[in-house]
């Protein structure tokens, strides 16, 4: 896995990734993709994470399948696949993250090649997995080949992965590992920030270049529209004149066509009068040959004596005359033929004229209409060009250790959790175990005091007496040492690594108990065993060898001031006698009163630790947050479509109430120099208080201006109060200070800010667009909702907020349930180990007593009677001793397991005190009953032997 990642808002090129590949302290280096779509499952949206599968740097592992190579294969993470029964052969359609066609990807359908396990997502629950920059969830994660984006879509790379080799055998969670990245870190910091600085400046000269050859083209095609409208002015203007000259044409073609006809109807009649002029017999004339024949020859026929030959003469000079004038007559007509033909003809070119130009008019008009269209869209073109001009913003790069992965990062906090819990639950162990031990060695030391004066009477130092309860002791811490690291490494750490793998998709773990972590702990034990050892011997020694002798008990035989008390004349015989024993054996009676308490005590934390971290989910969701779903949407700036309001009408006219907020996701710079990520919600209607609680902890500042609140863990982590800002972090790298006037309860395991419109505005410089309705379903079925809401335009996905947030908060109640199982084993152990071997030294101790007391007629239920109120008053001290340490550990260490984001419940739980004081006073009497079984062996004879 890498252990540093580097995002840019404007990605990385080939060129960036070269030169920061020359960068000290970085070995490997890879450029990824990453975009986010939409896949419906079980019919809900899900938002899906498609990474750009590594070559060298967080590859995954095959769990089936082959590794996708093709531009419509995927690679689906393990947790999701088995939550959605997705196996390899399945068919995986995705839509686009905005509704549009698909701009970063070649294909919308994936054939599933293989189920795999990635280091980059360890987290099972889907919180760890991120959030886009709208704030939404990520569902699952799955990889794709690099041929499967389009590479027009992206500048570059989103992110490159770094590794060093300076960090290789690292423990992730150490602070050394810590402490190296941000060497790394700061080491290339630096060159990184110039190379961002760089390619901001060539995406801003890119930009302006763009402009000034779109605004070259822009006048270009003004250019072309005014040729064009010129031209077609001219073609119109010349048309006009072609047209009027058609007009003019026709009209002559048509006197010129009724001439023809004319002329030709005479040169008809002319052929025909010569024709008949021919065919005339002047000898026998007929009445129609009279008609046209003319005048002269028709006197001179009609005379008296007709001169034939003259008349025939005269008829051929007609006729010859009426030749001429036909022939005349037709040169005029082929005349006229020829200038009709070509008046048609130049009609008819004319025309043509007239359809080139109306053509070239509808050419030039299809052109300009073009250009204009084209003018257009460069004006919009340019327009968004400068207004992403203006926009732009010159990012820094965001460096990120791999602890800032979801999935590590929340293992980092479970980590941190068990970190805090180790001190807890050694000091409490340690007491406990320091109690038990010096409760246990005093009572060997005040049984053995007889033979410790026969020892000193016989010349022996109370140095040498005290080094053989050493050396027991120190026999006792070895032996108990070893087996407590078996135990530790066998038995302890593969619980807790179960424990954490319900939760976290972990491989082989190396045993964190190493030789010196065990030599440490041993030699500590030993150190203070001994110490206790010695006290309880110093106790005894610095009576003389006589009294020593005597048995030791100062206080057989004496007087105490409560015998005098008439309620003490009052009381039987056998109470007054209990409560003697327990005066006159001090040491067995605080033994014990430890051994029940310890027993109770740790019933009474498990409880409380486990009731309390859980029942703080329950308390966020019915005091602080009054809603379980989230619906994410974005309004459509071009259809004006309130998307808002439909999504709202629609929830009320389902009887459910709602609000709208702005959600997203922002950097939050930590006064230990760290940067975590902080939900942020902006409330945009009046009723956003019927669905989040504001409850104020502790102080709140006097003069808060416009509210802003945040997360206690916050506050408790860092000790930050009322009127201190809170550093936010920008995508820009931009660091804005900001204001809080006050802390809330607040129990998720995330920051949470909370900031008013107002405040944001001031802040920012402008109030952002709602794009999260809050509500409760109300036991609504979700996934019909959301099918519903689906179809409302906007609306992208329903995010079960309360579930979500619940399978991340389990991380933590399962870890805190593995603690209630240890503490109740030892709990368990202790009464076994601790309270039984008082009771049965008990029993043998009045093993005198018994007998005498049998011999006087005492049956064995009076005996056992006798024995067992003695340890009923000590395990009732015992258990009320145990309830009050127990309630102060439980909240202890409820504290102990806060990580730097979290915060539970510290209250007192009469369940817990209720359980413990049954379960410890249950413990003690089965130890008790079971040390009693040795009375039935008593025998008589044997007083002389007790």
């Amino acid at each position: 896995m890498h252990d540093i990642e580097i995002s840019f808002p404007y990605d990385f090129t080939d060129e960036d990734i070269a030169e920061i590949s020359k960068l000290e302290g970085v070995d490997e280096i890879e450029g990824f993709r990453s975009i986010c779509q939409f896949l419906k499952m079980d019919g809900v949206n899900n938002q899906i994470r498609l990474n750009q599968i590594g070559k060298n740097i967080d590859r995954f592992i095959e769990v089936d399948g082959k590794i996708p190579d093709d531009v419509d294969e995927i690679a689906v993470e393990q947790t999701y696949a088995n939550k959605h029964d997705i196996k390899v052969g399945d068919i995986l359609t995705f839509t686009c993250d905005d509704g549009n066609e698909m701009k970063y990807l070649k294909t919308d359908k994936y054939n599933v090649t293989a189920i795999v396990v990635s280091p980059l997502y360890i987290g099972k629950a889907a919180a760890t997995y991120g959030s886009s920059l709208n704030s939404i969830s990520i569902d699952g994660q799955m990889f794709v080949s690099n041929k499967a984006y389009k590479k027009k879509a992206f500048r570059g790379y989103t992110s490159i992965a770094i590794r060093s080799d300076s960090l290789r055998g690292l423990n992730s969670f150490s602070e050394e590992y810590e402490e190296a990245v941000k060497v790394l870190e700061e080491s290339i910091a630096t060159d990184v920030a110039d190379i961002a600085e760089a390619r901001y400046k060539s995406i801003y000269g890119d930009l302006e270049d763009e402009i000034f050859e779109l605004d070259d083209k822009l006048k270009e095609a003004i250019d072309k529209i005014r040729d064009g409208e010129y031209d077609i002015a001219d073609a119109k203007s010349k048309l006009g004149k072609a047209r009027k000259n058609v007009s003019a044409g026709s009209r002559k073609i048509k006197a010129s066509e009724k001439q023809y006809k004319k002329g030709k109807k005479s040169l008809n009649e002319a052929n025909s009068l010569i024709i008949q002029l021919q065919q005339i017999d002047l000898a026998n004339l007929r009445e129609s040959d009279l008609q046209i024949l003319p005048e002269e020859i028709k006197a001179m026929l009609e005379s008296d004596s007709p001169d034939y030959q003259l008349i025939q003469m005269m008829m051929a000079g007609y006729i010859e005359k009426c030749s001429e004038a036909r022939d005349e007559l037709a040169q005029e007509l082929k005349v006229a033929k020829e200038k009709l033909s070509k008046g048609k003809r130049e009609l008819k070119k004319a025309k043509s004229l007239i359809a080139t130009g109306e053509r070239s008019i509808k050419k030039n008009q299809r052109k300009i209409v073009d250009a204009k269209k084209r003018y257009k869209d460069g004006i919009e073109a340019s327009d968004e060009l400068k207004e992403a001009l203006d926009e732009l913003k010159e990012y820094d790069c965001t460096i990120s250790p791999r602890t800032y992965n979801g999935g590590v990062g929340a293992l980092d906090i479970i980590g941190e959790s068990f970190y805090k819990m180790r001190f807890s639950m050694a000091a409490l162990f340690l007491i406990v175990g320091l109690l038990v031990c010096y409760s246990a060695v005093s009572r060997i030391v005040y049984d053995q005091t007889t033979r410790i004066g026969t020892k000193k009477a016989l010349g022996l130092t109370d140095k040498e007496i005290t080094l053989s309860y050493l050396a027991y002791s120190g026999v006792s811490v070895l032996v108990g040492g070893v087996l407590a690291c078996i135990v530790s490494v066998f038995v302890i750490e593969p619980i807790m690594y179960e424990g954490v793998r319900g939760s976290y998709i972990l491989g082989e773990v190396r045993k964190y108990c190493t030789f010196e972590l065990a030599l440490f702990a041993v030699l500590g034990e030993l150190v203070l065993i001994l110490l206790c050892t010695w006290i309880a011997c110093r106790s005894v020694l610095k009576r003389d060898a006589i009294n020593l002798l005597s048995g030791g008990n100062e206080a057989v035989g004496k007087h105490r001031f409560y015998e005098k008390w008439g309620i003490w004349q009052k009381l039987p015989l056998l109470h007054k006698t209990i409560v003697n024993n327990c005066l006159n054996d001090k040491r067995r009676v605080f033994a014990t009163i430890v051994g029940v308490a310890g027993c109770t005590a740790l019933i009474v934390c498990a409880i409380t630790m486990d009731d309390n971290i859980k029942n703080s989910f329950e308390k966020q969701y019915d005091d602080i947050f009054h809603f379980d779903s989230v619906a994410y949407f974005i309004e459509d700036q071009e259809d004006k479509t309130d998307s808002r309001a439909e999504i709202q009408k629609f929830l009320t006219d389902n009887d459910i109430d709602s609000t709208a907020i702005y959600s997203s996701i922002t950097g939050v710079l930590m006064p230990d120099g760290k940067k975590m990520f902080t939900h942020v919600f902006i409330p945009m209607q009046d009723n956003t208080d019927d669905f989040i609680t504001i409850i104020p902890d502790g102080n709140v500042n006097s003069d808060p201006g416009n509210e802003v609140w945040m997360n206690i863990s916050y506050a408790q982590t860092f000790g930050a109060k009322a009127g201190d800002e809170v550093s936010l972090v920008d995508l820009d790298g931009q660091i804005r200070d900001i204001k809080v006037n006050g802390f809330f309860e607040y129990y998720l395991t995330r920051h949470q800010l909370i900031v008013s419109p107002d405040k944001y505005e001031e802040i920012y410089g402008e109030l952002p667009e709602a794009n999260s309705i809050l509500f409760d379903s109300n036991g609504a079925d979700r996934t019909e909702l959301e099918d519903r809401l689906s179809k409302i335009d906007g609306f992208v996905s329903l995010n079960k907020y309360k579930e979500n947030s619940e399978e991340f908060f389990n991380s933590f109640t399962g870890v805190s349930g593995l603690m209630v199982a240890i503490y109740l084993v030892m709990s368990i152990a202790m009464a076994l180990l601790v309270l039984l071997n008082l009771f049965t030294m008990f029993v043998d101790e009045k093993k005198k007593e018994v007998i005498t007391m049998m011999i006087n007629g005492f049956d064995l239920k009076q005996v056992r009677a006798y024995l067992n109120r003695d340890a009923i008053a000590m395990t009732i001290i015992g258990v009320i001793i145990g309830l009050g340490i127990g309630t102060v550990m439980g909240s202890a260490s409820v504290h102990s397991f806060e990580a730097s984001v979290a915060y539970f419940l510290k209250t007192v739980d009469l369940k817990a005190c209720g359980i413990a004081a049954v379960s410890g006073s249950a413990l003690s009497f089965l130890m008790m009953k079971i040390a009693l079984r040795k009375v039935n062996r008593f025998e008589l004879s044997d007083i002389n032997k007790a």
